[in-house]
C-alpha cells in the first residue's frame, strides 16, 4: 500500500464547495425529521415513537406522517407543534 503525501492529493469540487459554502445560517439547516406509520391502532410502536417525538430537542422540526387521526394525534400529543399529516389508508395514486 502507498501512502501518499498531502500535496499529490487531488481536492474533490463537491467537498471544497461545500466547505466554502458559509453563507447558510444555523436556521437554514436545521434538522427536519419525517415519521412515518401504517398502523391504524396504537401499539408498542406508536408508544415508543410517542416518547420519541415528545422528548426530541426542541432544535429539530418534526413531523408525524400515517393514515389514522387517531394514531398520528397519540404519537404527536406530546409536543402540540408538531405537523401532522394524515395520508389517505389506500395510499396515493397519482
Amino acid at each position: 500500500m502507498r501512502l501518499y503525501e498531502s500535496n499529490e492529493i487531488q481536492s474533490n469540487p463537491a467537498i471544497d464547495a461545500r466547505k466554502a459554502d458559509t453563507s447558510l445560517s444555523k436556521l437554514d439547516r436545521s434538522l427536519r425529521v419525517v415519521t412515518y406509520t401504517d398502523s391504524t391502532g396504537i401499539g408498542g410502536a406508536e408508544i415508543s415513537l410517542g416518547h420519541l417525538i415528545a422528548h426530541a430537542s426542541d432544535n429539530i422540526d418534526l413531523t408525524v406522517v400515517g393514515v389514522s387521526q387517531q394514531v398520528v394525534d397519540i404519537i404527536a400529543a406530546g409536543r402540540p407543534q408538531v405537523v401532522r399529516i394524515v395520508l389517505p389508508p389506500t395510499g396515493l395514486h397519482l
